[in-house]
């Protein structure tokens, strides 16, 4: 009897990019993470992170101003969480933090938002889900803790997230 061979063939099921970063979700539960080096070019992190379920999107935030990369990576899967995932140097794809959602993530965006009350930016996380349910949560840029969510449902369509810059 033949012995069967799982398949070494993996396709690309999400990705995200900014400036200097390039985060892809394998179809094996991987994450494989890039980022420019000093010389411009793209180097791949040498470790990868296997996820426990099927990512079904990815968001890198942009790269703040004086910065060399975005702080986080947000993983969306399809056991109906997100994860938070550290992209500092010292502790590249460590888990920050995981939140348990009503239904699989269809769309993220990590955003600095300006806030009009302390006059500087906050930082969030929009979550779009499968169910038609837009989700904002709070992302603590020290900690990559994820809180205070806000919830709106918006129809029965899968809720998808677009980056878009408005000039006045």
């Amino acid at each position: 009897s033949e012995t069967s061979r799982p398949s070494q063939h993996r396709s690309i099921v999400a990705a995200s990019t900014n400036e200097r970063q390039v985060a892809v979700a394998l179809s094996s539960g991987e994450i494989v993470y890039f980022e420019l080096d000093a010389e411009g070019s793209l180097a791949e992190y040498e470790d990868r992170k296997e996820m426990s379920g099927t990512v079904t999107s990815l968001s890198l935030g942009e790269v703040p101003a004086g910065r060399l990369r975005s702080s986080f990576l947000a993983v969306g899967c399809d056991d109906s969480t997100v994860r938070i995932l550290s992209l500092d140097p010292e502790s590249t794809l460590e888990l920050k933090s995981v939140q348990a959602l009503s239904s699989a993530p269809s769309s993220l965006r990590i955003m600095s938002m300006a806030d009009s009350s302390s006059g500087g930016s906050t930082l969030y996380l929009h979550i779009g889900l499968y169910s038609g349910v837009y989700l904002r949560t709070l992302l603590d840029e020290v900690s990559g803790e994820l809180s205070d969510t806000r919830t709106r449902f918006l129809g029965a369509k899968p809720v998808k997230l677009f980056h878009i810059t408005v000039t006045r």
